[in-house]
């Protein structure tokens, strides 16, 4: 295990932690139906990786953060205050914002990650990560 497997595995945990946070605020808040399925499929798809990402640091001995980070907790404070139209405008920018990341971090630990295991989850969770900000994208341009 190396510095990048163990800082893509804490980042990925925040990141899933924020993004089923964030899901279940979109089915709750969203105004547009497009904003509450892929809400719920953001929950649905971040509970899965989360439950592999937690069985494969249980495997390697790493030990995983229990909240999102200050910036992510901050982030959805703000979306809490906002409502209506607005609502759905920022939370599809914030989570445009969160995949970009995700995706930058997940392709640095596949290239640079050390860990057979912590790579080959990377792998798997590249595609779902990519289907998101497809559909965030074109939810952002409607």
């Amino acid at each position: 295990m190396t510095d990048q497997d163990r800082t893509w595995m804490t980042e990925t945990k925040q990141g899933n932690l924020a993004e089923i946070s964030a899901g279940d605020l979109a089915r709750r808040e969203g105004v547009s139906q497009n904003v509450r399925s892929i809400g719920a499929m953001l929950v649905q798809d971040h509970s899965a990786l989360d439950g592999k990402l937690g069985e494969t640091a249980r495997q390697v001995g790493v030990e995983l953060p229990s909240q999102a980070d200050q910036e992510q907790l901050h982030e959805a404070d703000e979306l809490r205050r906002s409502s209506g139209r607005q609502f759905d405008r920022d939370w599809i920018g914030a989570m445009v914002k969160a995949h970009r990341t995700a995706i930058d971090g997940t392709q640095r630990e596949i290239a640079n990650g050390s860990n057979p295991q912590v790579v080959a989850l990377a792998k798997a969770a590249a595609p779902n990560l990519r289907k998101h900000l497809d559909m965030l994208q074109k939810a952002e341009g409607s």
